[in-house]
């Protein structure tokens, strides 16, 4: 069976979109609730005062409780987002497609470099505040990759629902890197500092101030590896993932 093209999502819309006002708007609060409920929790468990107490009483197996509860919030949303999505008034028409392809491409290319080339301070890193390889251009490839992915999906959904959905990948995401930071700033404050200052979260604007120094060949091959195995595993399960293929009407 041939795998559903945008053209007939597309055509699906007028359907999926035949609810009322009322209706649109409540799919949308729901998921802007699960956003603060994922949020909420997210942030509280990581606070300064409640992550001590917590990684007191449970060890090493705080992070799997932390992933737990972003799981048992994020998941549900998810679901119920592909349940109601394209709800709700169009609030702008597709854009050009090669920016979304553009922005899933560099989706995977910062969130492979962030495993292969942990930057600093990660859990992947083991907490290594050396800046090196994809830290150099951002300190956080992984929260750069979910921004691109939030983007390159509002590009080409604007119903309501989808504002709603795939804006806070947009809108928390700097708030997340930005709450992860204060924590590293009160475990040690003096080193952190200095990864601040030779860093930066946009792409590339420590490198342009003359903060840092880069070379491609810095961030050796595995990047530039992983990236197109990457994309291709991404067009192969997107026909699953979201009932639309990646392949079929790429012409802007």
């Amino acid at each position: 069976m041939d795998s559903p093209s945008w053209s007939n999502v597309e055509r699906e819309l007028p359907y999926r979109n035949a609810v009322s006002d009322t209706g649109a708007m409540e799919s949308a609060l729901v998921i802007l609730g699960f956003w603060l409920a994922f949020a909420g929790s997210h942030t509280l468990l990581s606070s300064g005062w409640l992550r001590p107490i917590l990684t007191e009483k449970f060890g090493q197996k705080y992070l799997l409780v932390y992933s737990a509860v972003a799981l048992i919030t994020f998941l549900p949303m998810t679901v119920y987002y592909g349940d109601h999505k394209h709800l709700g008034p169009l609030l702008w028409e597709d854009g050009p497609r090669p920016i979304t392809y553009t922005l899933m491409a560099l989706t995977v290319f910062f969130l492979a470099s962030s495993f292969i080339s942990p930057p600093p301070g990660s859990l992947v890193g083991g907490g290594n505040l050396a800046v090196r390889g994809i830290g150099k251009i951002t300190r956080h490839p992984a929260f750069i990759a979910f921004i691109c992915f939030g983007l390159a999906h509002l590009n080409v959904n604007g119903y309501l629902s989808d504002l709603a959905f795939w804006g806070g990948w947009v809108l928390y995401t700097p708030f997340g890197a930005w709450h992860q930071e204060q924590r590293k700033l009160r475990e040690a404050p003096e080193a952190y500092k200095e990864v601040l200052a030779q860093t930066s979260f946009i792409p590339g604007l420590a490198i342009l101030q003359g903060r840092q120094k880069f070379s491609l060949g810095e961030l050796g091959w595995g990047p530039w590896v992983a990236t197109p195995i990457g994309i291709l595993l991404l067009i192969q399960a997107h026909p699953y993932l979201a009932g639309v293929s990646l392949i079929k009407n790429m012409n802007p």
